[in-house]
């Protein structure tokens, strides 16, 4: 039988050789995209964590699985019961399941603790760690290998921390210089920053190079389905946090070699976060639950046909606040629709604290508009608008129709009003004194 490991990076976006970032230095996973499947054109759901993995677990959108803002406090978001996570459906057919590192889908309720919400999402195994940096969780994930690799089938995650800041705990990496994102203004400070995030993806390189040295030594690889990922684009201004294509593209690399996925081919097809999960049940024969969203790749690996999708779609709700956004991206065209009024490229917190937002915040500023519409193939870095442009018209006009009619099909509930977060439902408990006020979370 085939066994499952799925690892995932944070923040990590494309920011690799692999996809045209010279200066980044991972020889593991370019050594790994050398004899597996990569995809080129694969996007996130969403361009925030939760949210992001969710879709990844599911097969379904932020806005049907639950899951539209942050799990951790305060934020609480967290996965409804009712939805079936890959790992519930994997050990209810007798897959041995564990996870290793972070966990950043399901959040805390009353009553219950982290480690019961795990379990329920089908993990009988927990390897959490309060440090969950590569090189502390791939020894973990190397030994779990060795003892338990051949008992029966499994599905292991492997969510490492990084590359989520704060970068300056990491050692700067130069070795192939540093090159500034092609999407932001020219500005002489970047480099510092960027060889740290580069010493950051040479430590996840590192702990995903341990865990492939392991399985090829156990004789498990060729019969393990093998997927290297992340949650969404890169920690830096006008990316995470964002719906411009550095937000929402997205790492995938898969191998099975006896399941006809290896060679180091490359997939330029649009593809979805939540399309993995029905990829992973057919390459096990396993029939995905009714309301799964995405589609198999597998066609697509094997050649049967040229594409799976014309459009891919993403959304933000809510990330540090509300700021509910969709999109619509198919392969020339990007349609952004802001259903809040917004007059800057929202940025995350920690993104904030990059020396660069401060410097360039003014030149990414947008106009407070309610549609942005992008031509890809003469403006790839997504910097004049053309909503507005006649020329567009009838573009415009389509993507919309499509937008909306996603959006309508899927019970997205932004159709219905605005969205109330956890955080509503519990002020309005303690206003009614269904519950106690919590505890300061700051002196």
């Amino acid at each position: 039988m085939v066994n499952v490991v799925l690892v995932t990076a944070h923040d990590l976006g494309r920011y690799l050789s692999i996809y045209g970032v010279r200066s980044v230095y991972a020889p593991n996973i370019e050594a790994f995209a050398g004899e597996a499947v990569v995809f080129n054109s694969h996007f996130t759901t969403a361009p925030n964590c939760s949210p992001a993995r969710a879709s990844i677990a599911t097969g379904r959108y932020p806005h049907s699985n639950g899951v539209m803002g942050l799990a951790h406090h305060p934020f609480n978001w967290h996965l409804p019961e009712s939805e079936r996570h890959i790992a519930s459906i994997l050990r209810d057919n007798g897959y041995r399941t564990a996870i290793f590192g972070l966990q950043h889908v399901t959040g805390p309720e009353p009553g219950k603790t982290v480690e019961d919400k795990v379990r329920g999402l089908g993990f009988e195994e927990l390897y959490l760690v309060s440090n969950p940096t590569a090189l502390v969780v791939a020894p973990m994930v190397v030994e779990w290998l060795r003892r338990y690799g051949r008992v029966k089938p499994f599905y292991i995650e492997v969510n490492f921390f990084e590359v989520h800041r704060p970068w300056e705990r990491y050692r700067m990496e130069y070795t192939r210089g540093v090159e500034p994102p092609r999407w932001l203004p020219p500005w002489s400070g970047y480099g510092r920053e960027l060889a740290k995030l580069q010493g950051a993806i040479h430590v996840l390189d590192r702990g995903l190079g341990l865990i492939i040295r392991a399985l090829k030594e156990l004789k498990l690889f060729d019969d393990t389905l093998l997927i290297f990922t992340t949650d969404h684009g890169v920690d830096l201004p006008r990316a995470k946090a964002t719906l411009y294509d550095p937000g929402i593209e997205a790492t995938l690399i898969m191998s099975c070699p006896n399941c006809g996925i290896y060679g180091g081919r490359r997939i330029n097809a649009l593809t979805s976060h939540v399309d993995l999960l029905p990829t992973v049940l057919e390459v096990l024969g396993i029939k995905p639950p009714g309301n799964v969203q995405g589609v198999s790749l597998l066609p697509l690996i094997k050649g049967s046909v040229p594409s799976v999708r014309d459009a891919v779609y993403a959304e933000k709700t809510y990330h540090e606040r509300y700021d509910p956004v969709r999109a619509i991206r198919t392969g020339r065209f990007k349609l952004i629709m802001h259903f809040e009024a917004q007059d800057t490229a929202d940025a995350a917190i920690d993104s904030k604290l990059s020396p660069a937002h401060a410097v360039i915040a003014d030149e990414i500023t947008i106009p407070n508009e309610f549609v942005e519409l992008y031509d890809l193939e003469k403006d790839p870095l997504e910097l004049h608008d053309v909503s507005r442009d006649p020329d567009y018209e009838d573009v415009l006009r389509s993507l919309l129709r499509r937008l909306y009619e996603f959006l309508r099909d899927t019970n997205d509930p932004i159709l219905n009003g605005p969205i109330p977060s956890p955080h509503y439902y519990q002020a309005l408990r303690i206003l009614k004194g269904e519950e106690e006020l919590p505890p300061k979370r700051f002196n």
